[in-house]
């Protein structure tokens, strides 16, 4: 199915169409507040003087008609990461450019970092107002939850918090769909998955290690790389350096893993100072 922004980039290759600028925001508040109104998403372009990338983006990328028209979908706003410098600290900005996307009360949904060409950023633009989507769905679903909820209704929320990066309630609500008595296999597996997932991103290597553990203990998951790529990783992350240099060994080596989970494993291991021959 054609996307939106897709079809706008069809139309700047059939239709000459006249040029158009990005609606620039004067302050992050004002773009907070105007998407806080409209139910959209913010579009933070975090840049510093002399920074050849961030011009290049600026130049090329943020005046191609495609990308001006798909950001009709946001409120956007740049900001001089040196003169606010409490902003890019706050959304621990530490490379320029760097594009944050984010609800209206400020959670980040999905980011960007580095130049990218037109065509790569309306595909991050699909993203980003796909998690916004996401994290309106499941804050609306969690408000809506009764305590006793079913299973997969909790795996659905857990899914969407975790597409729209919000680690700790994709942690929680992955849990109970988890701890369910009445969850099947399946739903139990895929939710510790996403738990130990949002539990590495907020810094709590031991109890990801434990739900990646308990998701390959069952045995149901048709694709067990991911979650011994993620066990690893976890076990190098809490200090059990050991035991996540022989399992990432393992991965690494096997002719039965994919290319790109050997590659991931080998990228981890020289993370951790091993370099496999």
């Amino acid at each position: 199915m054609t996307t939106r922004l897709t079809m706008a980039l069809l139309a700047t290759l059939v239709i000459p169409v006249a040029s158009a600028d990005v609606a620039w925001h004067e302050s992050f508040e004002d773009a907070c507040r105007a998407a806080a109104a409209g139910n959209r998403p913010v579009m933070v372009v975090f840049s510093g003087a002399g920074c050849g990338p961030c011009e290049q983006l600026a130049e090329i990328t943020l005046t191609d008609e495609a990308v001006v028209g798909g950001l009709a979908e946001f409120e956007s706003v740049h900001v001089d990461a040196f003169r606010h410098s409490e902003l890019a600290t706050r959304y621990l900005v530490s490379f320029y450019p760097t594009v944050k996307f984010l609800h209206a009360d400020g959670s980040v949904i999905y980011d960007i970092v580095g130049f990218v060409t037109p065509v790569e950023f309306l595909g991050h633009l699909e993203r980003a107002l796909d998690a916004h989507t996401a994290l309106r769905r499941a804050r609306t679903a969690a408000d809506q939850a009764a305590e006793e909820i079913a299973p997969e209704a909790a795996l659905s929320i857990a899914r969407d918090f975790a597409a729209a990066r919000q680690h700790l309630q994709a942690a929680e609500w992955a849990a109970r769909a988890a701890d369910a008595d009445s969850a099947p296999a399946a739903v139990v597996s895929e939710a510790l998955m996403i738990r130990g997932e949002a539990l590495l991103e907020i810094g709590e290597p031991a109890r990801a290690a434990r739900a990646f553990t308990r998701h390959l203990t069952l045995g149901v998951a048709t694709n067990p790389w991911p979650g011994r790529l993620k066990l690893g990783a976890a076990w190098l992350e809490s200090g059990q350096n050991t035991a996540g240099i022989e399992l990432l060994t393992v991965v690494a080596r096997s002719k039965d893993a994919p290319d790109a989970a050997r590659d991931e494993a080998r990228e981890l291991l020289r993370w951790a100072g091993v370099e496999l021959e």
